[in-house]
């Protein structure tokens, strides 16, 4: 027996269907003080977008872009004591301590290392 699903795209701010060739696709992402971040995504009309480019844009008029910030992060950063975190983490696991691939390393971790070292 054949079968036919209709899926029909509803307008997330007026709860409207939206014709298929008229579907815009937002997707936002937000980190809020002592919170995690979070992604959103709208399935938008062309009139929807062009009110939620208004509503957001006197936000984003006030901010900082950030894209260019993570382009720059250094991939290997540095301790203080100037050793790549990269070697350390690298020299934790070997021997045997528990340290997180990314994120700043214990002082303990980073003591014991310069120790050995």
């Amino acid at each position: 027996m054949a079968r036919v699903q209709h899926v029909e795209i509803i307008d997330d701010l007026d709860g409207e269907p939206i014709d298929v060739a008229d579907v815009h696709t937002v997707e936002v992402e937000i980190t809020l003080p002592g919170r995690r971040p979070a992604r959103y995504r709208l399935d938008l009309r062309a009139d929807s977008l062009a009110e939620f480019e208004k509503d957001i844009g006197r936000y984003l008029t006030r901010t900082e872009s950030v894209s260019d910030v993570h382009q720059n992060v250094r991939s290997d950063q540095r301790t203080r004591s100037g050793r790549s975190t990269r070697s350390v983490r690298k020299w934790a696991l070997a021997n045997g301590y528990s340290v997180a691939t990314h994120g700043r390393l214990p002082n303990s971790i980073v003591r014991a290392f310069e120790a050995a070292h």
